[in-house]
């Protein structure tokens, strides 16, 4: 079932287009992200759902109904903010119960179902507790209960992870992915955090500059690029300039950097003498051991390395005009004892690498 039908949605403020021309179903149950810059759309496009800014043209539907021109508060949306916005005067109860209290709803069924939504997030027995006796994390699932108390077709959230510190960020995701999960509501995420997109969504949709520029699953966006902007904005990876010199069927070759030579798998019709960029994701580049005789291979220098614990990124110079990214682990790096000024082999894995015409 279509929870949310976005036809054509148009939205300038003055010269400057904010969404252009934007088209997009929602199905029931589904977490949908919208992902991109700042200034992207995103936002925007949020708060119009919501009926926080009015479009200049195009509709909006939820359930089958055209909400367009129906005000914020008689939607059947509610919206989670990065600041919470809980009343610091109120109780937990009385700040998930606010809601059902103006809409006149018997106080035995505010308790029951404030009860039932407290112990789906884990909050059962801090009922009288009031916010400054909560942690980030707890203040967070308060305000995601009284947003979805009113049993909303959509629930809207603007980088609602946003102030939680890095440890408690990650761990609300799991929460939040099982309360939607629990609770069967259709999601609406909004964030510039490429990692909680892929974690957290069903789908993603990519935006920049207004318009949507990949519509696809998590594996879909990170695997296959639509565009030279998805692949270089979702993840580590590495832009390769070079010259296409030769073309067959299933394979382009490409000459780049100090006169290397690349072969590389494509299905795309790229003409001889066209400028192409080749992408591939820092995990995908193997260095040193890793790196056997028959792999098409270069050499290069390792020339700075950050260390993760788990993982070691690695920047490798090729040449006097190539840099390049490579994610390694760090059981490789100790095996090996790598360090800074190191000459490694350096391959990747040419099935992953995707050539985008410039």
């Amino acid at each position: 079932m279509e929870k949310l039908v976005l036809q054509n949605i148009n939205k300038n403020y003055g010269s400057v287009v904010a969404v252009d021309d934007l088209s997009l179903t929602i199905e029931e149950g589904e977490f949908i992200t919208l992902l991109g810059p700042s200034g992207c759309g995103k936002t925007t496009t949020l708060r119009m759902i919501g009926g926080l800014e009015d479009p200049d043209s195009g509709n909006i539907f939820i359930e089958g109904q055209d909400v367009t021109n129906i005000p914020a508060h008689l939607r059947p949306t509610n919206m989670v903010f990065q600041s919470y916005a809980l009343f610091p005067h109120l109780t937990v109860f009385s700040n998930v119960t606010f809601g059902l209290k103006n809409l006149k709803v018997p106080v035995d069924e505010q308790r029951e179902r404030a009860s039932r939504m407290l112990d789906l997030v884990g909050l059962s027995g801090l009922e009288e507790r009031r916010p400054n006796e909560l942690s980030g994390g707890q203040q967070q699932r308060v305000a995601l209960v009284r947003a979805l108390i009113n049993e909303p077709a959509v629930l809207l959230l603007d980088e609602p992870l946003g102030a939680l510190d890095a440890k408690l960020r990650k761990a609300m995701r799991f929460e939040l992915k099982r309360i939607q999960h629990e609770s069967g509501v259709s999601f609406v995420f909004v964030t510039h955090d490429q990692e909680e997109a892929i974690s957290l969504s069903d789908r993603i949709v990519l935006m920049d500059l207004g318009k949507v520029q990949q519509d696809d699953s998590p594996r879909g966006i990170f695997e296959s690029p639509a565009n030279q902007f998805v692949a270089d904005f979702v993840g580590v990876g590495n832009s390769i300039e070079g010259e296409c010199i030769n073309v067959s069927k299933r394979a382009v070759q490409i000459k780049w950097g100090d006169g290397n030579l690349a072969n590389v798998p494509t299905t795309e019709d790229i003409p001889v003498g066209a400028t192409a960029n080749m992408w591939i994701r820092a995990s995908d580049v193997r260095i040193g051991k890793a790196v056997s005789t028959t792999d098409e291979s270069w050499s290069g220098n390792v020339e700075e390395l950050l260390y993760y614990g788990d993982h070691v990124d690695l920047l490798l110079q090729v040449g006097e005009s190539d840099e390049l990214r490579s994610i390694i682990t760090a059981e490789q790096f100790y095996d090996e004892n790598i360090k800074i000024g190191d000459e490694v082999k350096i391959a990747w894995n040419a099935d992953r690498v995707k050539v985008f015409v410039k």
